[in-house]
């Protein structure tokens, strides 16, 4: 189940999952447990139903790790030779010193009611602009369904659509087609604080087309019959790793984060852990509420963080 600004998230389910290790963090505190639940639970795989999922799920995830580890290490590089005046975290370190990696398996609804059209397009969204928070997102093609079999002959009536990335300086997402046998890697905002602007989280989107033709009520109505499936891997950094950003450069680094976005400076503060991080932008996206902008008083510590949501009454959410 999701949330969203606004209400419930009927759009879309997830099943998400360890990539790498079965249950990571079981030494975590039950206060920490109790408020970070994506970094404390075991898998649970639904064996009966779906005997294959759990060796397809981690082989999938172990791949896209693999290849996303070594992107890491040629980031670092690049930061090395082409910013060596810049001072950077690595990348490749923080990812191979975690086990928080994780694997999400995505299917957008076709029946639910997408998330209007924007006044500047008549493409409604499964999923609106965001950013993800690790270091690296890997992504395989997407898979197109028909849920309507008196239409068409074919189940899968599409592959690697549906992804809109905004660039730098743009104002709208484009669309990013992969191809069958390819995969994509998209930043994330870990890697934007790590690397002090340098790197820039890549805000993006997945749309629903729709039918150019308004007055073509059929195409419409078998577009509307189309489902979607994904599989993202979340590459990033232990729940407790500090980042190391000096107080006087967080205002530069989230100054580079596109329009749209939750402020990155009302979500981290210097030296915050990567869990709180994460805590502080599930907030922001699934329950919003404007009390809790905290700019540079944000909490750097598991505990001030419980202090903190005790006090304005937030309970703690599931991991979506």
């Amino acid at each position: 189940k999701f949330s969203r600004r606004g209400g419930a998230d009927a759009d879309k389910a997830s099943f998400y999952a360890h990539a790498l290790s079965e249950h990571p963090y079981p030494s975590l505190s039950p206060k920490e447990a109790q408020l970070f639940p994506q970094f404390s639970f075991a898998n649970v795989w639904p064996e009966q139903l779906v005997p294959e999922m759990r060796d397809s799920f981690l082989g999938m995830s172990r791949v896209l790790h693999a290849i996303g580890t070594q992107l890491a290490l040629c980031l670092d590089a690049f930061m090395s030779a082409q910013h060596s005046a810049q001072r950077s975290e690595s990348l490749h370190k923080a990812l191979m010193r975690s086990v928080a990696h994780k694997g999400r398996a995505l299917y957008y609804y076709p029946s639910s009611t997408p998330v209007a059209p924007s006044p500047s397009t008549k493409t409604a969204q499964w999923c609106g602009l965001h950013a993800d928070h690790g270091i690296l997102t890997g992504l395989v093609p997407s898979l197109l369904f028909d849920e309507s079999p008196s239409w068409s002959p074919e189940r899968v009536v599409g592959s690697g659509q549906g992804l809109h990335v905004m660039a730098v300086g743009d104002d709208e997402a484009s669309p990013v087609e992969l191809l069958e046998d390819s995969i994509a890697f998209q930043l994330g905002e870990a890697a934007q604080i790590m690397t002090r602007g340098v790197l820039r989280a890549t805000p993006h989107m997945v749309k629903k087309e729709l039918d150019n033709t308004e007055s073509d009520n059929n195409s419409q109505q078998k577009q509307q019959q189309v489902s979607r499936a994904s599989f993202a891997l979340f590459l990033q950094p232990a729940p407790h790793y500090a980042f190391s950003l000096p107080a006087h450069e967080l205002a530069q680094v989230a100054a580079t984060s596109a329009p749209g976005i939750p402020k990155l400076e009302q979500r981290l503060n210097p030296n915050m852990s990567f869990g709180d991080f994460s805590r502080m932008t599930l907030l922001a996206y699934n329950n919003y509420d404007p009390t809790l902008e905290i700019q540079h008083n944000a909490p750097d510590s598991f505990e001030q963080h419980a202090e903190l949501l005790d006090e304005r009454h937030v309970q703690p959410l599931d991991d979506t």
